[in-house]
């Protein structure tokens, strides 16, 4: 099986596993590129009409997304830079993460996602879902799952 072009999701979370791991497993598969990709939801917690605001919304939005591709930009500094790989940072606007992960990696003949999971049970899942979940499950692709070990992800 090819494993050309390897996709790691993200939520932005200090999660050292998962680009440690997504980067290890890129090298071992002999991937040539990798993508970095974070999925927001340009409307959530964003009023919806403007109301006269001295910054538009659509200016938040955009300055949200500068955010989310400098942290991007600065795992992949920090976990890609030796890597020898081909290495794309990606921010997409929608809704619903996950969908936007596995239409992206269909899209765009991703051979592999890898995916961090948080590990959340009980009514936390309920109420938040699970990305990694509706990942494994729709993606028409190999997908790996790397838990995420910091102490933050075990407060649930």
């Amino acid at each position: 099986m090819n494993h050309d072009h390897i996709l790691i999701a993200t939520d932005l979370l200090d999660d050292e596993a998962l680009f440690t791991g997504g980067v290890a497993t890129a090298r071992k598969l002999g991937a040539r590129s990798l993508t970095l990709i974070h999925v927001f939801d340009p409307a959530a917690g964003l009023a919806p009409i403007d109301f006269g605001m001295p910054t538009p919304m659509a200016d938040i939005v955009d300055q949200y997304e500068e955010g989310v591709v400098a942290a991007l930009e600065h795992h992949r500094d920090r976990y890609c830079k030796d890597s020898g790989l081909d290495v794309q940072v990606l921010a997409v606007r929608h809704p619903s993460a996950g969908w936007a992960t596995v239409d992206w990696a269909e899209t765009n003949e991703v051979d592999l996602i890898i995916v961090g999971s948080h590990g959340r049970t009980g009514i936390k899942r309920a109420f938040l879902g699970s990305v990694a979940e509706r990942i494994v499950r729709h993606a028409g692709r190999p997908v790996l799952v790397i838990p995420n070990t910091s102490e933050a992800a075990s407060d649930d």
